[in-house]
């Protein structure tokens, strides 16, 4: 994969619909053996400053999927960017 994301990344990506949020919760493995362990929230928000917002917000987001587990293959194909890290 061309970008490196740690545990604890928020990411952004796009959808037809506006953009969604993952959290990286673990990466497993190196190269193409690599597996990205991801939380999906639910909402879509219509640019990257309303998700930034979102997760500095006050209250929780709803999560969608709490975890997902993708081939580097797969997660290659979704393009994301980095938002940030938390613990």
């Amino acid at each position: 994969m061309a970008q490196q994301f740690a545990p604890g990344d928020d990411l952004v990506f796009q959808l037809e619909s506006g953009l969604g949020l993952l959290r990286v919760i673990a990466v497993e493995g190196e190269g193409a053996e690599t597996v990205w362990h991801l939380l999906a929230y639910d909402e879509f928000f219509p640019d990257v400053e309303s998700a930034e917002g979102a997760l500095t917000g006050p209250g929780p987001l709803k999560i969608r999927n709490a975890h997902m587990a993708l081939t580097d293959r797969a997660f290659e194909r979704t393009p994301a960017a980095r938002l940030g890290n938390r613990p």
